[in-house]
């Protein structure tokens, strides 16, 4: 499936974010063509893109510099030879920036697109992942960061403040996996 869930599939929801949360809700993700063909998977890698739902609790407009993003998977069952492990990395600190993206006070958008993308030499993990997107039919994924936002009032110099995140169990592929955990 291109779009596997995600914040526009609006089937499954993510627990409510705290009052000073910038994570608003599930990710919305397109799981690239390989996803699903083996072939392709093993010669290719696999690669996704995400947008975060972000949402700016202040009751003023903030400006989003930088995004820094790590995930980890649960991986129960194990796959092939690898035993189960409850921190597989995804992905660690990949980090986006010059965004410049401005959001208003009480205002959600997703966020810029954000490619993570894990190849062969990445044996142990893309099995681990092959398992859990084609035998499993889900992936979930604790996800945590950092936001960088600058804080400014006309032409005075920004106040730069970096906002550490956790949105953890958020469904990455397939169902609500959070509450299947």
């Amino acid at each position: 499936p291109a779009d596997a869930g995600g914040a526009a599939a609006g089937n499954a929801s993510a627990p409510a974010a705290p009052a000073w949360q910038f994570i608003a809700g599930r990710p919305q993700i397109h799981w690239g063509k390989t996803v699903l063909n083996t072939l392709l998977f093993w010669e290719d890698g696999v690669s996704f893109d995400m947008r975060l739902p972000l949402h700016n609790p202040l009751n003023f407009a903030v400006e989003m510099t930088e995004l820094t993003v790590s995930a980890t998977f649960e991986d129960r069952d194990g796959a092939a030879t690898f035993a189960p492990d409850a921190a597989v990395p995804l992905v660690d600190d990949l980090r986006l920036e010059g965004m410049n993206f401005r959001l208003e006070p009480n205002e959600t958008k997703l966020s810029p697109k954000v490619t993570v993308g894990l190849h062969r030499r990445e044996v142990e993990t893309l099995t681990r992942v092959m398992n859990e997107l084609n035998d499993n039919q889900r992936l979930c994924a604790d996800l945590a960061g950092t936001i960088r936002l600058q804080l400014r009032h006309g032409e005075d110099p920004p106040f730069v403040l970096a906002q550490p995140f956790s949105a953890p169990r958020m469904a990455l592929y397939g169902g609500d996996s959070a509450r299947e955990m």
